[in-house]
């Protein structure tokens, strides 16, 4: 197509006044420009002729193509009309004009900032057009997305302007001013309930994007807020409501929609009220649905209602779909962990689930019952009878090292545990290294144990162990597990304290860990609606050049870090912009002016991230929060390490001088002989 480009041109210059054939051309023109910037420059005198003599939509049809061609001619053309046509007399050109700037800066910002289209635009914002007012908008929130250097705020004055255009917009006009209102920063309580009310009745919309984007801004000025289901006790009840209605829509609104419940369960639950059976999966839900729907459910599960939502999900557990069956597992496992007093409960469902006796549930069973048995160390033994009618079905290799993991851990208790071990130790060299390195870890805490045992156990135990030492020391060439080899090798025949090396109590997991970091969710709340917001990981994670988002400080700023209000000073080594407002270049602290002494006008700051207002530097910031490191507790983690490495204290070896020396000698021969057995090996 790109060879007929001269021809399309030419169709172009002599077919100036048939619209129906110039959006053709124009549609092609744009597609293959920049492949043919000297054949589509012969263009641009018609576009000349349009803009000078043209309908204004025959103009604006003209201005938005050549600013959308990305070839020096056009960028410079664009440039030099941008600034007339930002004031025409016609709002349609006027709106145009605007979104035209934002293309301009996206290809050369430094030729927009010659023109000085950044302050016209800026200008644009008291239009006393809607269309207009809300275009500048997003077209200054694509231009301040893209630098670093600028910054979009709003003063109260013109935030309320802003809101009352909102009546008379479109659909994307109202999403671009609800999108603008984050700029806005309340000073008090009142300005920030205020602002919710007025926005509260765009939930309802029909349109999803105007209602996700009140649904933001609702949760941004919350922030600001102290108790707002207290002070607005409509509130959680209304968006409550409009989620509930979303969820009614296609698929792919219906899973944005839950992920952000998601986000409003970890951020603001209080807002929200919401029934568990509300998100009861569906036999027509696509796969990605139901899965999200198991972790809200999972969130909402509670003392009250943990009795439905366990018969729910053992139902979803014996359902066709082999992916639902183990995530509901997964999510049976889990709750037993959240919920102590449910945790019989979730573990009798378990039990039944086992006398299927279909290997997938089996598996699944296994692995989350491992992580049931390290929560409740002394508890629940029938878990573990059950297993032992199941070894046979054990083949994954996550499974089959959740199952070594209990037989080691548990094996006081488990009279075949070392049987069931050599027979998991026939297949070393061909298992994965996790199972590898459980087999290894279980073979030696066996091994510590038996000492009290008799002689054949011992000398099962010892044999398993010599067996499986060898193996991972000879015949293996992954170096973790080598090394880890020759460590307890050098401890069965050194220490005389293997058991308190290998053998030590495990710390208690919780789902504390689940718990996203609170900057994460911080800038996660400023993407509701929106791509980032669906991840729940950090948006620069997900999208490298996104801009990071973060609360800006105010007095009524009610957020919290590490437990403890933010005060004016610590804020103000976070927020860049607040640095260059509040501070003077002798580095005196300037006090606000009063609110009606502020400036009218919405403003666009540019400033350097590491500069204050005139030019000096500011000094580098500490971060006030390091991420505190997460884990799951679902199945998907690796078999516990569960070998904690550590020196005898001055007690200990002060009471072991001090044992008998009787034990001692003992002690000693049955080390002795060990280790002459493995120098024969």
């Amino acid at each position: 197509m790109v060879e007929l480009l001269p021809e399309v041109v030419t169709i172009l210059l002599t077919n100036r006044n048939d619209l129906e054939v110039k959006k053709m051309c124009i549609s092609c023109l744009k597609t293959y420009a920049e492949v043919r910037p000297h054949e589509a420059a012969k263009a641009i005198e018609v576009f000349e002729s349009d803009l000078a003599n043209g309908s204004p939509y025959v103009k604006a049809l003209a201005l938005r193509t050549i600013s959308s061609i990305p070839t020096k001619e056009y960028i410079e053309r664009t440039a030099a009309e941008l600034p007339v046509f930002l004031g025409d007399a016609n709002p349609y050109i006027r709106k145009t004009a605007a979104l035209g700037v934002a293309k301009l800066f996206e290809k050369d910002p430094r030729l927009g900032q010659e023109y000085g289209l950044l302050e016209k635009l800026n200008n644009l914002l008291h239009d006393k057009d809607a269309t207009v007012v809300s275009s500048a908008l997003a077209a200054l929130n694509d231009i301040i997305e893209r630098s670093p250097q600028l910054k979009l705020s709003i003063e109260y004055r013109d935030a309320v302007t802003l809101i009352g255009l909102l009546g008379t917009s479109d659909e994307w006009g109202q999403v671009y001013i609800l999108n603008s209102l984050l700029s806005f920063v309340p000073s008090q309580e009142s300005e920030a309930v205020e602002f919710i009310e007025k926005v509260m009745p765009y939930l309802q919309h029909s349109n999803s994007s105007v209602a996700c984007n009140a649904l933001k801004v609702i949760v941004y000025l919350a922030n600001y807020v102290k108790h707002p289901e207290d002070v607005l006790p409509v509130l959680p009840q209304r968006i409550s409501s409009a989620l509930t209605s979303m969820l009614s829509k296609s698929s792919e609104i219906q899973f944005l929609i839950l992920r952000n419940v998601i986000l409003l369960l970890l951020t603001k639950s209080k807002l929200i009220q919401l029934d568990v059976k509300m998100f009861f999966c569906q036999y027509d839900d696509p796969i990605y649905i139901k899965d999200t729907k198991l972790e809200i459910i999972y969130l909402l599960a509670e003392k009250s209602n943990v009795g439905i939502v366990l018969n729910e999900l053992e139902a979803y557990a014996t359902e066709i779909d082999i992916q639902m069956v183990r995530k509901s597992i997964r999510a049976i496992g889990n709750l037993a962990i959240k919920i102590e007093e449910t945790a019989s409960e979730c573990v009798k469902v378990l039990l039944d689930l086992l006398e299927n006796d279909i290997s997938y549930i089996v598996q699944e069973t296994v692995v989350v019952s491992k992580n049931i048995l390290r929560r409740y160390p002394n508890q629940f033994e029938e878990l573990i009878e059950s297993f032992s009618k199941h070894v046979d079905s054990v083949e994954e290799p996550e499974a089959k090292s959740a199952m070594i993991w209990v037989l080691g851990q548990r094996s006081r208790n488990i009279a075949s545990s070392t049987k069931m071990l050599t027979a998991f130790s026939e297949g070393f060299l061909e298992d994965p290294v996790d199972v590898q390195l459980s087999l290894l870890t279980a073979s030696v805490k066996i091994y510590s144990r038996s000492r009290s045992l008799d002689s054949s156990q011992q000398q099962g135990a010892e044999e398993l162990m010599l067996k499986v030492l060898k193996l991972a020391t000879e015949e293996v060439n992954d170096p973790d597990l080598r090394e880890r080899a020759f460590f307890y090798w050098r401890i069965v025949q050194q220490s005389a304290s293997l058991q308190e090396v290998v053998d030590v109590s495990l710390p208690v997991i919780s789902t504390d860990s689940d718990k996203l970091p609170e900057r994460i969710l911080e800038e996660l709340e400023l993407s509701i609606g929106t791509l980032g917001s669906i991840y729940l990981r950090p948006i620069s994670h997900v999208f490298r050049l996104a801009k990071p988002k973060s609360l800006a400080y105010s007095p009524a700023l009610q957020k919290h870090i590490e437990g403890k209000p933010i005060s004016s000073n610590m804020e103000r080594q976070v927020s860049i912009s607040e640095n260059v407002r509040s501070t003077s270049s002798n580095g005196q602290s300037v006090q606000p002016e009063s609110r009606p002494d502020r400036r009218p006008l919405i403003d666009v700051e540019v400033h350097h991230p590491h500069t204050n207002a005139n030019g000096e530097k500011l000094k580098q910031v500490q971060s006030l929060e390091d991420e505190p490191e997460g884990s799951n507790i679902d199945g998907s983690l690796n078999a516990p390490r569960d070998v904690h490495t550590r020196f005898p204290s001055h007690s200990s070896q002060s009471s072991t001088k001090t044992s008998s020396r009787k034990s001692t000698l003992g002690r000693r021969a049955s080390i002795s002989l060990l280790s002459r057995k493995l120098r024969n090996l």
